[in-house]
C-alpha cells in the first residue's frame, strides 16, 4: 500500500484462467482503535500480465482520490 492525499492506495491483479489478469484498485483510510476501512474497491479491465494489472488497479485508486479530494475543494 502507498500513501496519497491521505488515503492508503494499492492496485492488484486478479488472476482469471485463460483470459490474463484483471487489474483492481483498493483505496483505504485509517479508521479507529488503529483499524483499516477499504473506502472502495475499483475492478479494472483485462491484461495479458499481471504487473500491467497491478500498475493500472494502482492507477485506478489514485484516480479516485483524486475525483474524491476534487470534489471537496
Amino acid at each position: 500500500m502507498l500513501q496519497y492525499k491521505g488515503y492508503m492506495i494499492s492496485g492488484c491483479s486478479i488472476p482469471m484462467y485463460m483470459q490474463g489478469c484483471q487489474s483492481r484498485g483498493s483505496v483505504c483510510k485509517a479508521g479507529r482503535a488503529g483499524f483499516v476501512v477499504e473506502l472502495q474497491r475499483i475492478d479494472g479491465k483485462m491484461f495479458k500480465t499481471p504487473k500491467e494489472a497491478e500498475v493500472h488497479g494502482l492507477e485506478l485508486a489514485r484516480e479516485w482520490v483524486d475525483r474524491k479530494t476534487a470534489w471537496r475543494a
